[in-house]
């Protein structure tokens, strides 16, 4: 696997893709930053108050939706799922279950929740329960935060 020659940076909840230089064993990346906080990384992220946002979204949007903790991280966080099922249906042990960020700093796996939630409570897709089976999509907590880089 080749070095990311792509990084991220954010300032003021907007996004903005840099280029770095690859030599034989790093990547640099450079780049102003203007007084204030901006912040530096591999990929955009997904903060933990954006999982709450997107269970709060999905509750409000659909009463298929629950929520519920299945754990707590060592550093105490709450690990939540929401479930999404055909409201007094029948409920049967089988179940698909989508995880996602295990690491903090592989986000795709958050937004591949968020896009599962959305794609199950959109009114284009099928009923998100057709075949009787719950649909419970869970993501860890990040344990670790994206750094602060100031001027």
């Amino acid at each position: 696997m080749g070095l990311r020659t792509v990084g991220y940076v954010e300032r003021n909840g907007s996004f903005r893709a840099i280029t770095g230089q690859i030599d034989t064993v790093a990547t640099t990346y450079q780049f102003e930053v203007p007084a204030g906080d901006s912040y530096f990384g591999a990929f955009p992220w997904y903060t933990n108050e954006d999982a709450d946002r997107m269970i709060q979204k999905a509750h409000r949007q659909s009463t298929m939706c629950s929520s519920r903790v299945i754990g707590v991280t060592a550093e105490g966080r709450d690990i939540r799922c929401l479930t999404i099922e055909r409201p007094g249906g029948a409920r049967k042990k089988e179940n698909v279950t989508v995880f996602g960020r295990f690491h903090a700093t592989e986000p795709s796996g958050s937004f591949a929740v968020d896009g599962a939630a959305e794609l199950l409570l959109s009114p284009r897709a099928p009923n998100p329960s057709s075949s009787g089976m719950p649909f419970t999509l869970c993501r860890w907590p990040i344990l670790t935060e994206p750094k602060t880089v100031s001027s």
